[in-house]
């Protein structure tokens, strides 16, 4: 599955459905974040969700080289998600209180483990709520 793939699964699960929850791809300018967030989900209740989406298991160890580990004030819950080839991988280099998902290359999605929430998150302001929801609406017209 290609990344789109991936992400368009994820949203269609009912954890983060796309009809009761915001999800943007490809985020890093426009919401604050000093790295680029594969899909950042916002729920109703104005949390953020970081998904960051993994095909490979070189993927996977080229993030954990990154400086910045994705730590933002705004990101509630961590998770990674890639295919179920990626899971012994997902289990050996993940900390525990990153979630994972596995996808299928038939669309299912599985949460394998739950993230756990970060307790010095802050919910972003109505403004950058609105933002990120602008971001996505960008994203969707600009492909029309």
């Amino acid at each position: 599955m290609t990344e789109n793939e991936i992400a368009n699964a994820i949203m269609r699960h009912k954890k983060f459905h796309f009809r009761t929850h915001v999800g943007v791809c490809n985020v890093s300018w426009g919401f604050g974040l000093a790295y680029e967030a594969d899909l950042l989900v916002m729920t109703q209740a104005g949390y953020i969700h970081e998904i960051e989406i993994k095909r490979t298991r070189a993927d996977l160890k080229r993030d954990f080289k990154k400086w910045n580990h994705h730590n933002s004030i705004y990101i509630k819950y961590l998770w990674f998600a890639g295919p179920q080839e990626l899971l012994p991988s997902f289990l050996e280099i993940l900390p525990e209180d990153y979630g994972i998902i596995i996808t299928r290359s038939n669309g299912a999605v599985r949460i394998n483990r739950v993230a756990t929430e970060r307790p010095n998150a802050t919910k972003p302001s109505p403004e950058q709520q609105f933002n990120l929801a602008r971001l996505g609406t960008m994203r969707y017209w600009s492909r029309k």
